[in-house]
């Protein structure tokens, strides 16, 4: 059973009185262990694909299904409750809180689920450690480099060990040399604790790294193929 499943995914936008079909007819399941790059140029539908997965958007037509669970009938609050048990996210702009350090960072999602203190923190450092940043646990993020705050941002998205992860353009403010090692992080980490990982890019450079490659165009899938991930 895929871990996430679209069945014919549609989404439109209205602007004034125009309607962009942002999404047209979407199918795709994605399984335990796969690493995925949903990719092509700006206006594809990359980052909607990824809004309606993560069950922070909702399709015009069509259905998300999340470890089994249709999503589409369901309220804002039982799709919070779905999305917090079963999805971690890593954001472009990082969005981490200012005014935390990288360890409270990290910490914060299983805090928000009332996990003890002492728990969470043993956990999130775990995590720091996995990342490489062990060493900057007490940093907060306008101490740490982009491509430091984006290994906190993959630390606290697995924090709550998630079913699935999507990154939307999680190396867009990166440079090459570090958006390499975020992805090669993310594949590491993947093969390690099983999560399925989706992320979507525009840059092609970074496709080499993959198991699956999900190509949209103009709202549609016009290819998606399997191939062997190098060793990370």
């Amino acid at each position: 059973m895929p871990v996430i499943e679209a069945k014919n995914l549609r989404k439109a936008y209205h602007l004034g009185d125009t309607e962009v079909a942002a999404l047209r007819g979407v199918d795709v399941a994605i399984h335990e262990h796969e690493f995925v790059a949903v990719w092509g140029p700006s206006g594809s539908g990359k980052t909607t694909l990824c809004n309606i997965l993560g069950l922070l958007d909702s399709p015009s037509e069509g259905q998300v299904i999340l470890k089994g669970n249709p999503a589409e009938n369901l309220d804002d609050a039982a799709k919070s409750t779905l999305r917090n048990q079963s999805i971690g996210f890593v954001f472009q702009s990082f969005n981490l809180i200012p005014v935390l350090t990288a360890l409270e960072n990290v910490m914060l999602p299983l805090q928000l689920r009332g996990t003890p203190k002492s728990e969470a923190r043993k956990k999130a450092l775990a995590l720091l450690h996995e990342v490489d940043l062990g060493n900057h646990t007490s940093h907060r993020p306008q101490k740490l480099s982009g491509g430091q705050q984006q290994r906190v941002a993959v630390a606290r998205a697995l924090v709550t060990d998630p079913a699935i992860i999507i990154a939307d353009e999680p190396t867009a403010n990166l440079d090459t040399e570090n958006a390499h090692r975020i992805i090669d992080l993310m594949r590491r980490i993947n093969r390690s604790c099983g999560a399925a990982f989706i992320f979507s890019t525009h840059d092609s450079r970074l496709l080499d790294r993959v198991d699956r490659r999900i190509q949209l165009r103009d709202g549609e899938i016009i290819e998606d193929i399997r191939v062997a991930a190098p060793a990370v």
